[in-house]
């Protein structure tokens, strides 16, 4: 059967979430197209700013781990980095950058949407890629209309690689005229979480607005905060992402926003399809402080006017992370949350005590709502022995750190890989100047990496080569604003065979 899935304009109001009127197209003769070979791997994507330009600009670059030649055996098969294929930007925003030539990226994420069965043998979505971006202002500085706003936007990849439907949904934590910087965009890009096997899930925290429309306008009047949305893929007809709770005031105002600007990150973690061992993990950053709280006992709810959904019903309190870990972990720069089905992994940048401008990574466990102590990754990888952390060259430096759970290179050659045979990759870059990116293994049996180390879970750090990510006009080349590691079945560039 073959179904074509044509689009409806629809609108979340809350989050103001909008679905673009639009048809798929398929084959001519109404056949399924081509399908490209699964391969499933792990992507890291950077997304990088010009310093060439006096401008608001950022790109996205991809290192894809599907590399088997020597340089690529040198990065654990990551291959060199190489620009972002696919949609880019908003289309609704006619902003190009004038060096990059190709529309600005302030945040970008993916997600693979994984199938166990296909029994039409159709096409069907299985990559979701966010993005935020510039978006137009009606009244800029001055009263004259410019594009330094900002919003995001989520677009699907079929099967087939096709981009049929460039905004499955798209939304702001900005008001229409106010300016946004990039990294206000970056911090409101959704992030997505995938969960369960026999009945996957794809869900995504996303920047938004409290509850209240302008009566005049029909614009989020409310206040920034950070949604819980869920992408639902369109096998049989549209359906454009649902909002299921805003996860700072949804709860009776808990558990607020440390922030002042309404942004989290998220990760998730479920037992299998078991949905009561469902958890949302939110982590908010400011001031070198790490604050963490947890949503649990996801069922449904019925609100006083007597509509009934499912959310989470139970919030906890912001806790300081780094407080917990010891001395020495309040000064934290950079973090990345991978959701296990029964935790999460956590590993955080920090500045060494009483050290010129030096940083480390560390890594805690979160095990049944218990915090481990911190493990110093950079001393345990043999990058640093006897610790004392890197030292940066500059006191403004910083380094960005990304991780997820991927599939092992070449273990899997198939869509069933499973979670207990991944690996969790860790990607670190420099946020300042342009740094190469490093890339690092983090396992759960420790193994000899040959270097004359203890055996150790985390692997040494080995540098990814730059590849197209440098730049011809200016002296300084591109710096990493934003670092994502993620999973997908097939490069974002492969073509059917």
């Amino acid at each position: 059967m073959n179904v074509d899935r044509c689009i409806s304009g629809v609108s979340v109001v809350a989050i103001s979430i909008f679905a673009m009127t639009g048809c798929a197209a398929r084959s001519s003769n109404g056949t399924p197209p081509p399908r490209v070979t699964l391969a499933p791997m792990c992507s890291i994507l950077a997304e990088v700013s010009s310093s060439a330009e006096f401008a608001w600009n950022g790109q996205v670059f991809v290192s894809d781990r599907n590399d088997d030649s020597p340089r690529g055996q040198g990065a654990y098969n990551f291959g060199a980095f190489r620009p972002m294929a696919g949609p880019l930007g908003n289309p609704r925003v006619l902003t190009v950058s004038t060096v990059t030539k190709i529309p600005d990226t302030y945040g970008v994420d993916e997600a693979w949407f994984r199938w166990l069965a296909d029994p039409d043998a159709r096409s069907f979505p299985m990559i979701y890629r966010s993005q935020s971006t510039p978006a137009n202002r009606p009244t800029g500085a001055g009263g004259i209309g410019d594009s330094f706003g900002g919003s995001w936007i989520i677009a699907e990849q079929d099967s087939d690689g096709a981009w049929r439907n460039t905004d499955v949904g798209h939304g702001s934590a900005t008001q229409i005229n106010d300016p946004v910087t990039p990294e206000m965009g970056m911090a409101t890009v959704p992030h997505f979480m995938w969960v369960g096997l026999a009945n996957p899930h794809l869900f995504a925290c996303a920047g938004g607005r409290t509850t209240g429309l302008n009566r005049v306008t029909g614009e989020p009047t409310g206040q920034p905060t950070t949604w819980l949305i869920e992408v639902i893929p369109a096998v049989t007809a549209f359906t454009p992402p649902t909002a299921i709770q805003d996860v700072l005031y949804g709860a009776s105002g808990k558990p607020g926003d440390p922030t002042g600007y309404g942004a989290v990150d998220c990760a998730m973690s479920q037992i299998s399809d078991d949905v009561t061992s469902r958890q949302l993990h939110l982590f908010a950053l400011k001031d070198g402080k790490l604050q963490y709280a947890k949503l649990s006992n996801f069922g449904s709810t019925t609100t006083s006017s007597g509509f009934t959904d499912n959310r989470f019903r139970t919030v906890s309190d912001w806790i300081d992370v780094g407080s917990l870990m010891g001395p020495g972990h309040e000064n934290i720069t950079s973090f990345a949350a991978v959701g296990l089905p029964a935790g999460l992994r956590l590993f955080f940048v920090a500045k060494v005590p009483n050290t010129n401008n030096a940083v480390s990574l560390y890594e805690t466990r979160n095990v049944n709502g218990t915090w481990t102590l911190a493990t110093d990754v950079f001393w345990a990888a043999g990058n640093t022995p006897g610790g004392g952390g890197v030292s940066l060259p500059d006191p403004s430096d910083t380094l960005k750190v990304s991780a997820a759970l991927c599939p092992a290179f070449g273990a899997m050659g198939a869509s069933t890989w499973s979670e207990l045979s991944a690996q969790t990759v860790v990607a670190i870059a420099n946020n300042l100047r342009f740094q190469p990116a490093y890339v690092i293994l983090a396992l759960d049996k420790p193994q000899d990496w040959g270097i004359g180390q203890p055996p150790s879970i985390y692997s040494p750090w080995l540098r990814i080569a730059v590849g197209s990510m440098t730049q011809a006009t200016g002296t300084s080349g591109f710096s990493v604003r934003g670092l994502r590691v993620v999973r997908r079945p097939f490069a974002d560039n492969a073509l059917p065979k």
